[in-house]
Parts: structure tokens; sequence; C-alpha cells
């Protein structure tokens, strides 16, 4: 089971990657889930994979139809299912190699497939 789990995962971590920006990828985790499977809590690390090796200071983080939260945490609101990186990321900036990890409570369960624009080095 754990390889079959593991293996989803890998997918949809390459399907996200072979489609769009290959400037960050997305990992998602199901945490737990509770009421029937309607309220499910996710973790997503967002690794920095810029094929030039640049740090990133800001990108918007959009998700798709499937992007119900009923509260997120480690990413900051700029309109419905759309965010960006937080402002310590903006001064710091996101290290090649390096990831941040942030979570949400979904009401749907199912993953959200995450889209990238925006991105500044």
């Amino acid at each position: 089971m754990f390889k079959k789990i593991l293996f989803l995962i890998l997918s949809f971590a390459i399907f996200s990657f072979a489609f769009g920006d290959n400037s960050l990828t997305f990992t998602q985790t199901k945490v737990k889930e509770w009421d029937n499977g309607n309220h499910v809590q996710w973790e997503v690390v967002l690794v920095n994979t810029d094929p030039s090796k640049r740090s990133i200071t800001d990108a918007f983080i959009i998700g798709n139809e499937n992007f119900k939260p009923e509260s997120i945490w480690s990413l900051e609101t700029t309109q419905d299912n759309k965010y960006h990186l937080p402002s310590y990321i903006n001064r710091y900036g996101l290290k090649f190699g390096s990831n941040l990890t942030f979570g949400f409570i979904n009401t749907i369960n199912s993953q959200v497939t995450f889209t990238v624009s925006d991105i500044k080095f």
C-alpha cells in the first residue's frame, strides 16, 4: 500500500513538473481527514527547482477547481484561490534546493493541482 501511495505522489509531482514552469515543484501529503472526508488536512512542500539555480523571492500560487480551503497557513492571501509566498521569503529568498511547507484544510477530498505564475528572482 505504501508503495502505491508513494508512486501516486511521485507521479503527481512529475506531472506537475512536466507541465508549466519548472522552477517550483509541489509534493502533497494528506495529513488527516474527518467528517466523512468532508474536511481534509494537507501538507504541501514547495521546492525551488529553478534550472538556473536562482533564489526565488516571490511567486503566485493558484489552486484549481478542487481547491476549496477552509483555512490555509504559511502563504499570504491575495484573492480567492490565489496566494503568494510569505514576506520573509521576499526579504531573504528561497534558495535553490530549499523548500517551504504550507498547509490547508480542504472541503474536497482530493489532491489539488497548483499552478505558479509571476515568479520573481
